[in-house]
């Protein structure tokens, strides 16, 4: 029989590449920004000004949204390595614990041949 164990290092490993997804979304800067909109309609009935700064605002808020969701999968699969180990040195505990059934095979009084 082998043994089927959970490989925690390989688990926080993963953990790690997640987060550091994470980091690095939280660090993309949109260039050019909306702002540049601003000036290429110099004269118009309507500015752009609060067009192009609401549009940069939002997508900062979306890559920052974004960065802390995936770094949210990362502590997800932190905590499931440490349930999952937990688990799994219970049931390798049980598992070691079993004996084997009897060996005496059972009559059945109301079935005799």
């Amino acid at each position: 029989m082998s043994d089927f164990t959970v490989d925690k290092p390989a688990i926080s490993g993963s953990a790690k590449k997640i987060a550091s997804a994470a980091s690095r979304i939280n660090l993309l800067r949109m260039s050019p920004s909306f702002e540049l909109l601003d000036g290429s309609f110099s004269g118009a009935t309507n500015n752009m000004h609060g067009i192009a700064s609401t549009g940069d605002q939002k997508i900062k808020t979306s890559l920052r949204n974004g960065g802390e969701h995936v770094r949210g999968w990362s502590e997800l699969v932190s905590g499931c390595r440490d349930i999952v180990a937990s688990v799994d040195d219970s049931t390798a505990a049980d598992v070691r614990a079993t004996v084997p059934l009897p060996a005496a095979v059972a009559v059945d009084p109301d079935n005799r041949r």
